[in-house]
């Protein structure tokens, strides 16, 4: 789980996506989830895209619980959705989602505070 600029070839939402619901708390330190957070805003220029954790470093792929979340939040996904690198319509949930970063990271133990541009 990574902020960086990942491709777009997943399509399925990975068995411990940390945006499912039914999917156990606490695999993750509440540090990542500070440090993922800018992931999850608006704004230029582009923040980085949350990373599935299942990718290999240098060949991240995004992940799809947060492209279905949050990632029309990024500026970059929604080029990358424009120009047809990602088809978010065509994205599969394999659970319940969060709705958004701020509930996720809560659930894990981070509390983002009184960040208002966090959902």
């Amino acid at each position: 789980m990574s902020a960086v600029k990942p491709g777009f070839a997943l399509v399925i939402q990975c068995d411990e996506c940390p945006w499912r619901r039914d999917v156990p708390t606490g695999n993750f330190p509440p540090e990542r989830y500070a440090a993922l957070a800018n992931s999850c805003r608006q704004g230029y220029p582009p923040a980085p895209m949350f990373a599935c954790h299942k990718t290999p470093e240098g060949k991240e792929q995004a992940c799809v619980g947060y492209l279905l979340r949050n990632g029309t939040n990024n500026i970059a996904v929604r080029i990358a959705a424009a120009e047809g690198r990602v088809k978010l319509r065509a994205l599969q949930v394999r659970g319940p989602l969060y709705d958004g970063f701020r509930a996720m990271a809560v659930a894990n133990g981070y509390d983002p505070g009184d960040d208002s541009d966090l959902a």
